[in-house]
């Protein structure tokens, strides 16, 4: 529902989700992305079989944390159990930002992309 008012108002889908200013590469990729490797093969090398399932819908990086936090739960680990804390991940500081400079933070991602798109057909 949420798609179909938005799309009502006048917003559409993302442009240049992945080389755009607010695009994937540039946002947590640090833009340093050989994009040329995305259609290398295409048609002709078929990837299926290196692919595998998404068992939580989260990040990939929370899954090792899932399924080690639900054997400790299997060995009978209450949450009670366990300690406050914060770590934070090799290489970087707690509450550290992981996002590129100079990337707008007070505007989503959709509507940042929906901005470069007008910037884009202005400059057709």
């Amino acid at each position: 529902m949420l798609a179909a008012h938005l799309a009502g108002a006048g917003l559409t889908g993302t442009w240049r989700c992945l080389t755009g200013e607010a695009g994937l590469f540039r946002l947590y990729e640090r833009n340093i992305v050989d994009a040329d490797v995305l259609t290398e093969g295409l048609g002709e090398v078929w990837h299926t079989m290196r692919l595998s399932m998404k068992p939580y819908p989260c990040c990939r990086c929370n899954h090792t944390l899932i399924e080690m936090a639900l054997a400790l739960h299997a060995e009978g680990l209450a949450p009670d159990d366990i300690a406050p804390g914060e770590r934070a991940p090799q290489g970087l500081a707690v509450g550290q930002e992981i996002v590129e400079d100079g990337v707008d933070r007070g505007a989503g991602v959709a509507v940042l992309a929906q901005r470069e798109r007008e910037r884009d057909r202005a400059a057709v």
